[in-house]
Order: C-alpha cells, then sequence, then structure tokens
C-alpha cells in the first residue's frame, strides 16, 4: 500500500535534513532513560532499547516510528518526548530518510560500559 504524500509539506533532501532536525535518522539506537506514568504498566523499562524507523513522506518528519529491537512496530513520537524520555546510544549512518535501513533491525550496537 503506497502511502500519499501530503502536498503542502515539503520533502527534505538528505542534506535538508540533517541540517534541521539532526539527530534522529532513520537506524539511531535510542536508551530509555526517563519513564512517564503508566510506563511500566505497559511494558517499559529504565535502558531499554529502541530503533528509530523510516520518516512517511506523507507526516513528514514531525512524526518519528520508534521499533523495537526485534523490529516490531512500538510507537510514534515527537522530538520533543524523544529528547526528554531517550538518550542516543548510537547515531544512525542511514542516507536514506523514508526506507528502513540495511540491515534490519540494525546490528553492532555499542553497549556501554556500566559506570
Amino acid at each position: 500500500m503506497a502511502v500519499h504524500r501530503n502536498p503542502r509539506l515539503a520533502v527534505l533532501t538528505p542534506a535538508q535534513f540533517r541540517r534541521r532536525v539532526r539527530p534522529y535518522l532513520p537506524g539511531t539506537i535510542l536508551e530509555l532513560k526517563r519513564l512517564w506514568p503508566a510506563a511500566r504498566k505497559r511494558g517499559y523499562e529504565r535502558g531499554q532499547q529502541f530503533v528509530v524507523g523510516p520518516y512517511c513522506s506523507g507526516c513528514g518528519t514531525r512524526l518519528i516510528y520508534i521499533y523495537r529491537m526485534d523490529g516490531s512496530l512500538d510507537c510514534t513520537a515527537d522530538r520533543r518526548w524523544l529528547r526528554d524520555s531517550f538518550e542516543i546510544v548510537e547515531p544512525s549512518t542511514s542516507r536514506s530518510l523514508y526506507t528502513f535501513p540495511k540491515p534490519w533491525p540494525p546490528r553492532g550496537q555499542r553497549r556501554r560500559p556500566a559506570a
């Protein structure tokens, strides 16, 4: 099923995207650092890792898809909530904004040593 592009939203090139809305590129690995009320009831724990998915050309870059490490869609988010609740573990090297990074799910994550 093809997603129709919203004609009022500009489709950004990768260079424009990196300048304007960096650093949540598809394939970026995030770690949950702060829980919200009712997060534990839904199965979230601190330290849990997620992956930023591809952007939708119909929604623009304001809506970010968050996937679990097994590749299943978890939720959608906005940048403010990501900045407040998550920490970047490994930035992406993906050059494509609207497709999944290959391989999927990303492998070779760097784990930070426990302090």
